[in-house]
């Protein structure tokens, strides 16, 4: 019980601030499914058949202390673990009736 207490602590520095691997999950998908209808609007890509990847899992995620601004934010790092490769993500995610990712960078890696 202290084990599972200590890794709750560990992972948000804020603990009410804290997303659950299924907001990010959902949130990871929103902001995929945006980024894949951008780059299908664009000319050079009209021909180009895009899908976005299954999510199996996330892990590793650490979250800062919320950062000042009009709605709740934090900035937090996680691996998503798509389909045929993981990405590793330092996102800053803010809370407007569900997580969202506002800014994202991320690094593919193949298995």
């Amino acid at each position: 019980m202290l084990l599972m207490m200590l890794i709750g602590i560990s992972r948000c520095a804020s603990p009410e601030l804290c997303p659950s691997d299924q907001a990010i999950m959902d949130a990871v998908r929103a902001y995929d499914a945006g980024e894949l209808w951008a780059f299908s609007q664009q000319p050079e890509n009209a021909q180009a058949l895009v899908v976005q990847q299954p999510i199996k899992g996330i892990s590793d995620v650490l979250c800062s202390d919320s950062i000042p601004a009009k709605v709740p934010t934090v900035t937090c790092r996680f691996t998503v673990h798509y389909w045929t490769y993981d990405a590793y993500h330092v996102a800053r995610l803010i809370l407007d009736d569900r997580w969202k990712i506002d800014v994202a960078l991320d690094v593919p890696r193949t298995r």
